[in-house]
């Protein structure tokens, strides 16, 4: 792996053993005096995450309940900072694949263009899931194919494997309001605004199909509620961007479960909307 450049590796766990996580036992095979790891646990429980971030040499922060991706995020770069020991930070979710290949064609492209954020391609059941064409309205357009993606003002990603210079944390923080819904999408936005350059990497990663799998009526429930909360914060000068964009996903999820439960729930949470 290339030296000089030093890295921090953010992993979010939720809910879940660091032994049990994908992330974890891929950063774990990774062997580089430049690549540090931090554990944020926002699990409900004890998953004895504390030992085994010992044992591997890892930070660890949180472990006081599910404080939310943002204040995990914010934790984590303030740590990093305090530190003053890390030039890259990238943001990992706990079942996505990475191996050293991925560190060396990062420091690769970091040192060979002037990027502030660098994404690579993100890859779940064979279809490309990130980097996609992302608008002011938070409404996403997926790229077919590699060939196809292309680096414009609109470019979107999702967070894990999203790699970022410590020094766009000199002016920007995250939003502790949102509590994990367009986090990504804000935060992309956000910067690109400021003048901030987006580069897409030569690196395909493996999102686990598990992230992806259809939830429980009840566990879709939580996370459409959660979801209505953040967007209509985010959206809160544009209720016209809320209602369309809360409204496709309850569309979609009142196909997918054939219920009336999310209409339901969209309608007496947007009473005042």
């Amino acid at each position: 792996m290339n030296k000089g450049l030093t890295i921090t590796a953010v992993i979010v766990l939720y809910n879940k053993y660091c032994g049990h996580s994908s992330t974890c036992f891929s950063m774990s095979q990774i062997k580089a005096t430049n690549v540090n790891v931090i554990i944020y646990d926002n699990s409900t429980s004890d998953y004895n995450n504390k030992e085994f971030c010992l044992k591997h040499g890892w930070a660890y922060l949180g472990g006081k309940g599910n404080k939310g991706l943002s204040v995990a995020y914010n934790q984590c770069i303030d740590y990093v900072k305090a530190k003053k020991n890390t030039d890259i930070i990238i943001l990992l979710d706990d079942d996505t694949s990475v191996d050293a290949k991925y560190f060396d064609v990062l420091l690769k492209e970091v040192k060979m263009y002037q990027a502030d954020v660098y994404v690579p391609i993100m890859i779940s059941n064979g279809n490309i899931i990130s980097p996609f064409v992302l608008t002011k309205k938070h409404t996403t357009k997926r790229f077919k194919t590699k060939e196809d993606v292309s680096v414009s003002d609109k470019i979107g990603a999702i967070n894990s494997c999203m790699a970022i210079r410590v020094s766009v944390f000199d002016n920007y923080k995250y939003d502790e309001n949102i509590f994990l819904d367009g986090i990504d999408h804000k935060f992309l936005l956000d910067i690109k605004t400021n003048g901030k350059k987006i580069r897409v990497i030569n690196y395909a990663c493996k999102h686990s199909l598990s992230a992806m799998e259809k939830v429980s009526k009840e566990s879709a429930l939580f996370r459409f509620d959660i979801f209505m909360k953040d967007y209509r914060y985010i959206f809160k000068n544009k209720k016209r961007y809320y209602r369309y964009l809360v409204g496709k996903r309850m569309f979609k999820l009142s196909f997918q479960y054939k219920t009336l439960a999310f209409l339901k729930m969209y309608l007496s949470k947007c009473k005042s909307c």
